[in-house]
């Protein structure tokens, strides 16, 4: 599957292919000529290559956001005590053994 538009993210983006441009520019019955020309097995590597820098995008894409979402769960405040709640006496009196 060869994905023609760009794919963006909220922290990285990733061009359109050189050789889709050049299809939009170029009649269809010269597209095989064209793409002879360059090389068939360079059109096909780029877009593999592509593919793969999609996913590692992905992942990296997901990782930042659990970065992110650590982030603001550690910047909560902690729970202060409520002071209605004190210690019992009997727990703060010192007991002297005789």
């Amino acid at each position: 599957m060869v994905r023609s538009e760009a794919i963006s993210s909220e922290y990285f983006q990733i061009r359109k292919l050189l050789w889709d441009e050049l299809k939009l520019n170029v009649i269809s019955s010269e597209e095989g000529e064209l793409r002879s020309a360059i090389g068939n097995h360079l059109i096909e590597g780029n877009e593999e290559l592509r593919q793969e820098l999609a996913v590692l995008v992905e992942i990296l894409t997901e990782f930042q956001q659990q970065n992110d979402d650590i982030r603001i769960y550690t910047n909560i405040p902690t729970m202060q005590p409520l002071p209605h709640l004190k210690t019992p006496k009997y727990l703060t009196t010192s007991f002297q053994l005789q």
